[in-house]
């Protein structure tokens, strides 16, 4: 009975030794009172275990403060093999991936939306675990192949300026960039009541950033002339002037092609397509410059490279490309941008004559537009 006690007595001593030490940890009385308690747990047999939780207790919550950084992200990459439309789950590398309505979708600059993760497509996942879910904050579309989203329609609401222009191609809002290319016209022939087909990436508004425009002709009932430009007359937009045989008005609704209205010269070969009236003048819809067909007495040239030394106003410009000098007149057509935007560190492809002097009479400038300046 006695020895039980005095062992519970020590323990005692034990704890408020701990507690003290805790609280004084420099005072003469708090290191007596753990020397005391050292001795007495020394000297007493190990039959309780009382002391050792408050050890245990003080050294679980340095182990909890210590494993608390944030392990909770993670980060996946690989193959969709499979999509849930209605959970809005995808699954890579065997993980199923939860992507709610806030996650960023993209395709390097291009934002997406959900429905542009199919089955297939190489993905870069940001996530973080709720649970047992995996929770996407990011999903980078790496695929480059994916297929172009396209929209064809009355181009309507036309907006902005060369080359960053916004329309709508029927029901669909259509975005250009620098790098949009055109086909069969210009930006600068964009107009409203054209009939447009566009080729491009698809935004998270519904929107298309156009990488092609392909304008369309439906018009079955236009009469087409050829012939050199002669009696040019008039200021512009409303012009006369002869194609061939054939006497020729233009409007504002006119649509310029290898050339521009305030640019259109006498001795300029021209194809034109119109509406004819009942004296036989043609009311011109559309003015497009014909390339010189090469002859006997020039030689082809063909080259490609980044423009320097440009001079002249529009269209009689001289610039060199590499060594070799090249002249544009009002007959040079222009394709990936017009003469206007020709600029020295532009990357160019020209065709053209050799002339007397070693020069080149550009038939054809062709400005690249990925690779300028």
């Amino acid at each position: 009975m006695t020895k039980s006690v005095i062992q519970s007595m020590a323990i005692v001593v034990l704890a408020l030794g701990i507690a003290c030490s805790h609280d004084t940890p420099t005072s003469p009385t708090g290191a007596s009172s753990t020397t005391l308690a050292a001795r007495s747990a020394a000297a007493a047999p190990n039959t309780s275990a009382s002391a050792t939780p408050i050890a245990s207790a003080d050294h679980g919550a340095s182990d909890k403060d210590h494993g608390s950084s944030d392990e909770n992200t993670s980060e996946l990459e690989g193959v969709i093999t499979a999509v849930d439309a209605t959970a809005h789950t995808i699954v890579v590398r065997g993980t199923t991936v939860s992507v709610p309505a806030g996650a960023v979708i993209r395709h390097g600059h291009t934002m997406l939306t959900f429905a542009d993760l199919t089955v297939g497509t190489r993905v870069h996942v940001k996530a973080s675990q709720s649970g047992a879910t995996t929770v996407a904050s990011e999903v980078n579309v790496q695929s480059e192949d994916r297929p172009d989203d396209t929209a064809t329609g009355v181009v309507s609401a036309l907006a902005g300026t060369c080359p960053a222009v916004t329309f709508m191609a029927g029901t669909t809002k259509v975005s250009t960039t620098a790098t949009t290319r055109f086909t069969d016209g210009t930006c600068a022939e964009l107009a409203n009541g054209v009939t447009a087909h566009v080729k491009g990436a698809r935004q998270a508004d519904g929107s298309i950033v156009a990488d092609r425009v392909f304008f369309e002709d439906n018009d079955k009932e236009h009469v087409r002339a050829n012939g050199t430009v002669s009696g040019l007359a008039g200021t512009c937009p409303a012009l006369t002037f002869m194609a061939g045989t054939t006497k020729v008005t233009t409007d504002a609704t006119t649509k310029f092609s290898g050339v521009t209205c305030e640019t259109l010269a006498n001795g300029a070969n021209v194809h034109v397509e119109g509406t004819q009236q009942a004296d036989g003048t043609l009311t011109a819809a559309r003015v497009r410059l014909d390339m010189p067909e090469p002859n006997d007495d020039h030689e082809t040239d063909h080259m490609e490279g980044t423009v320097s030394g440009l001079a002249g106003a529009c269209p009689a410009l001289t610039f060199s490309v590499g060594t070799l000098k090249v002249s544009t007149s009002a007959s040079t057509i222009f394709r990936g941008g017009s003469c206007g935007q020709l600029a020295n560190g532009v990357r160019v492809e020209v065709t053209g004559m050799s002339q007397a002097d070693g020069s080149v009479g550009a038939t054809r400038v062709t400005l690249d537009n990925d690779g300028s300046r």
